[in-house]
């Protein structure tokens, strides 16, 4: 597999890096890099040979887990001691004496836009990248709040 990935006009909007045949014929499903992400991530790949990676020092909880449990957003699992999160205050689920959960931070919003799971909170730092200040809106105790960090290399 790989090449262009051309619409129906023949603009090049993305690259084709593999496909999976489970038959082994040559139909199958095929994966696709869109022409924006390509155009970020081949320098960085160029000059590093990896991927930049931005985030703000969090462990987030699995969106299967916080839908189970009915809450919205991105519910920080952890924050890891040092990191954006942590300087800006940021809090993680934790564990009381008495085995009780309780809910730190859950971020809804990434300058200004919803977030709803743990890859729109990726795509929005990925849009923004290594350095950008990013405003996110925070739920605590049902209080929400705005809290600037700048992202990291992680």
């Amino acid at each position: 597999s790989g090449g262009p990935l051309l619409d129906a006009g023949g603009r090049f909007i993305g690259i084709n890096p593999a496909i999976f045949r489970p038959s082994g014929a040559s139909a199958g499903f095929g994966f696709a890099v869109p022409i924006a992400t390509a155009k970020r991530l081949v320098p960085q790949l160029i000059r590093s040979g990896e991927p930049e990676r931005v985030g703000i020092g969090i462990q987030p909880l699995s969106d299967y887990y916080a839908a189970r449990l009915g809450l919205d957003g991105v519910v920080i699992r952890d924050v890891f001691a040092g990191g954006p999160a942590a300087r800006a205050g940021l809090e993680g689920i934790e564990m009381t004496r008495r085995r009780r959960v309780v809910l730190g931070d859950r971020i809804v919003a990434a300058n200004g836009e919803p977030i709803r799971n743990i890859d729109d909170l990726l795509y929005a730092f990925e849009q923004a990248g290594l350095g950008a200040t990013v405003t996110l809106s925070v739920v605590r105790d049902d209080r929400e709040r705005q809290v600037e960090v700048m992202l990291a290399r992680i």
